[in-house]
């Protein structure tokens, strides 16, 4: 696919540490724009993959536990994730 947005930005681990309180429990979630969610009776994906900003709407995720486990390197973290099913990670990524 095309990149849509890249970023040569990289949080220091105390930054994100700090973040992670605020993704933990009750969110709103706008679910990612690649995702199989009816928008206009058709997937939002199948939408987006025509050039199309499909309309989401933001939705209400429960994160039990969110946890930062290992710096693997200074581009790349790993964390822990417990959610309710639903919960889009890659989206919970991308906003933290």
């Amino acid at each position: 696919g095309q990149v849509i947005h890249k970023s040569d930005v990289y949080p220091s681990l105390s930054a994100i540490e700090a973040a992670l309180p605020h993704f933990t429990g009750e969110i709103e979630q706008l679910p990612p724009l690649y995702s199989a969610i009816k928008n206009k009776g058709q997937p939002a994906y199948k939408l987006a993959r025509r050039g199309q900003m499909p309309l989401l709407q933001k939705r209400l995720q429960s994160i039990y536990k969110l946890s930062l486990v290992q710096e693997i390197d200074p581009y790349t973290t790993r964390f822990y994730v417990e959610c309710n099913s639903g919960t889009y990670v890659r989206a919970l990524a991308r906003d933290l």
